[in-house]
């Protein structure tokens, strides 16, 4: 279809014409530069199709020259320009801006930082905690746990508020911040460890799960890592784990330990087998930084407090259940609009059915690296040795910050600073791809040749360290390209591909830039192995 940033017949035919809008019609975050022959700093056809307002944020100096030349030139029409005008000063007289002298600098409370977190805010935002949660599952009325007893929590959500804040936070994303960043925050692991010290308890916190100690409980926060629309978009329900393996939930049940999970996510998912694998399971969403508002149910710190959170949207079935709405057939959740349980209700369930009606599929292939401005599990930029948790990435010897393809922040942009420092996308432990690469497989990226000179080196890399890269010569282009080499060229070279640790290297010169979107393994294009 057309781009709404150009499409004239609906915004002004239809829009302003025929359903007689009055308001004014704003841009998205440069969305304006996808319509064919525009740029982020010059568009006049979106304004002509009808759109009064562009959003540009940092393409708003160019986009004004631009716009103002094409002005004057007629191109853009007097009475175009005009009409945009009229309708956003109608709408800032009708919203009463103009009438008071009042600079919102100068109202009240204005620059007060010391009304933020206030305690009657936090209370207020503890309390929303406690009754967004939805109890799904509470076999033989586990909840509410006695805190004299010895628990165990683990998953990495529950020393994380930014794991539990979700997206459009800190960041459009989210993700990626320490606590420190959340000041007056607090994690779900510290208002639990408040309330298991209180009654003389014992906590153990083990955030990967791995380790050999027993409890009475096992509190598992877990779920979807931080994201917004676009990085947030999946093709099904399917809940992909990430940072905790929700397997060792039936070890520790195996051990006799009973199991309570916390789930954490934006959406309903499909997640039988770890409902499965849970003695009580708390849809929790993203109760952001009031965690102790978890503890609070979990533990019933008061007597009046109860699970009233019931589900706003019906929980699937099966993961393939990506629409499910109540009075649209076929119609078959596993919990339907409406359902939650309190602590005085049968929270008992019958083995659920793990056949998730995928065929096998998944949300993320194992074959992508980077998609949509997201790094897949387990792959990470390295940074030092280490993964770097977010962007930008900055070091001694490049720079990695997040770069505008066909949609806000979709790509990299890579700048090497000395040429003695590599960009790597890697995985911690390594991955076998021996299948992908004798499979006539091929490593494909999108890349922009930004600055400097356009041959670059192009790398995998297998465990072993520098001794099992392989690299293959790429020139790139002033244009977005696709990228495609071979596997079987780099393990022709000695990486071993059942080994495989680094999924991308690209070794540049001081001075260069470019930019890399979309990493991933495709088969063969044109059946003849590509090599550089």
């Amino acid at each position: 279809g057309e781009r709404m940033h150009g499409q004239k017949e609906l915004l002004t035919d239809v829009l302003k014409g025929r359903m007689n809008f009055h308001g004014f019609v704003i841009g998205d975050w440069n969305g304006h530069a996808l319509i064919p022959g525009c740029t982020a700093t010059d568009c006049p056809e979106s304004l002509i199709a009808g759109v009064d307002m562009y959003m540009a944020p940092d393409s708003w100096k160019g986009l004004w020259e631009s716009t103002h030349k094409h002005a004057k030139s007629g191109r853009i029409p007097m009475d175009r320009l005009d009409e945009a005008v009229r309708r956003i000063l109608r709408v800032k007289i009708n919203a009463g801006l103009f009438d008071s002298p009042v600079k919102p600098s100068d109202r009240p409370l204005a620059g007060d930082l010391s009304i933020l977190a206030s305690p009657e805010h936090r209370a207020i935002a503890r309390q929303s905690v406690r009754e967004s949660l939805v109890l799904l599952k509470n076999t033989d009325s586990l909840l509410p746990l006695d805190p004299s007893k010895r628990i165990m929590v683990v998953g990495d959500g529950a020393d994380s508020i930014t794991k539990v804040a979700g997206g459009w936070t800190l960041s459009w994303q989210g993700g990626g911040y320490s606590n420190d960043k959340f000041p007056n925050g607090e994690t779900v692991l510290s208002g639990l460890q408040d309330v298991v010290d209180a009654a003389g308890g014992e906590l153990i916190f083990d955030a990967d799960g791995t380790s050999d100690a027993e409890a009475d409980v096992v509190i598992a926060i877990y779920g979807e890592n931080p994201y917004a629309e676009f990085q947030g978009d999946v093709a099904n329900v399917d809940f992909v784990p990430n940072g905790f393996d929700p397997e060792l939930l039936n070890t520790y049940q195996d051990k006799g330990m009973k199991t309570v999970s916390v789930f954490l996510s934006g959406r309903p998912l499909w997640t039988n087998p770890e409902i499965n694998a849970s003695d009580a399971f708390v849809a929790a969403w993203l109760p952001g930084s009031e965690g102790a508002g978890i503890a609070d149910m979990l533990f019933q710190t008061d007597p009046s407090y109860d699970f009233t959170g019931r589900l706003s949207y019906s929980w699937p079935k099966r993961a393939d259940q990506s629409v499910l709405n109540v009075n649209v057939e076929p119609y078959d959740p596993l919990f339907p609009f409406g359902y939650g349980l309190s602590f005085g209700d049968d929270g008992n369930l019958d083995v659920l059915s793990e056949e998730s009606g995928l065929s096998g599929q998944s949300s993320a292939g194992k074959g992508v690296f980077f998609s949509k401005g997201a790094l897949m599990a387990p792959w990470a930029i390295i940074k030092y040795g280490s993964p770097a948790t977010a962007l930008p990435v900055e070091t001694a010897g490049q720079s990695v910050t997040a770069y505008d393809k066909a949609a806000q922040e979709d790509s990299l942009r890579v700048e090497f600073r000395t040429g003695e420092e590599d960009f790597i996308i890697a995985s911690n432990y390594p991955v076998d791809m021996s299948r992908e690469s004798n499979g006539a497989m091929e490593l494909v990226f999108d890349a922009i040749l930004l600055e400097g000179d356009a041959q670059v080196d192009v790398g995998m890399g297998c465990e072993g360290g520098a001794d099992c890269d392989a690299f293959l010569p790429v020139t790139l282009s002033a244009d977005w390209s696709k990228v495609r080499l071979s596997m079987s060229c780099f393990a022709d070279q000695g990486v071993k591909m059942e080994y495989l640790m680094k999924a991308l290297i690209i070794s540049g010169d001081a001075g260069q830039a470019l930019g890399v979107s979309n990493v991933r393994l495709e088969e063969d294009a044109n059946g003849t192995q590509d090599c550089g």
